[in-house]
């Protein structure tokens, strides 16, 4: 299974990679360059619905069931519907992408004592990776639901 949060991090270190090398290549190079093409596999797409009656008054108690979905007239399954009660929750997945170059020096160990402070208030369920770079890109090995992200 990809995880998009694992194509997020990776198109934000294409971009600074394209970024870096626009700037050195010029522009008259690049506009002879194909654009850059990036896909990815997406799982969940959140589709944000009101149902109001004729009246102009909001419906409540709806249930997935009552719901047809398709993409190009072809139903898609609902695998999910939060009705705003607060009784569900999505469990989040989220990269931390931090900058450990010698610039953070100064503050690196206010940067590894956020980031351990924000996993540990993650929710049951929840996880996170973190992306670290500085020359190059290096990730943890995996998603965590750990307070203690950096080593």
């Amino acid at each position: 299974m990809k995880s998009p949060v694992r194509f997020i991090a990776l198109a934000l270190a294409l971009t600074a990679a394209l970024a870096t090398r626009v700037s050195a290549s010029g522009p008259q190079q690049d506009a002879q360059r194909p654009p850059l093409i990036i896909g990815a596999e997406v799982e969940v797409v959140s589709v944000p619905v009101m149902v109001f009656d004729k009246g102009g008054r909001f419906v409540s108690g709806l249930r997935k069931e009552d719901f047809t979905l398709r993409e190009d007239g072809v139903p898609q399954e609902i695998t999910y519907l939060a009705t705003g009660t607060g009784d569900e929750r999505i469990p989040l997945s989220i990269a931390l992408v931090l900058d450990t170059s010698g610039s953070m020096e100064p503050s690196i160990d206010f940067l590894k004592e956020a980031a351990t402070y924000f996993t540990g208030k993650l929710d049951e369920g929840d996880q996170a990776i973190v992306v670290q770079f500085n020359q190059t890109v290096k990730s943890s090995s995996d998603f965590t639901t750990a307070g203690t992200v950096l080593s």
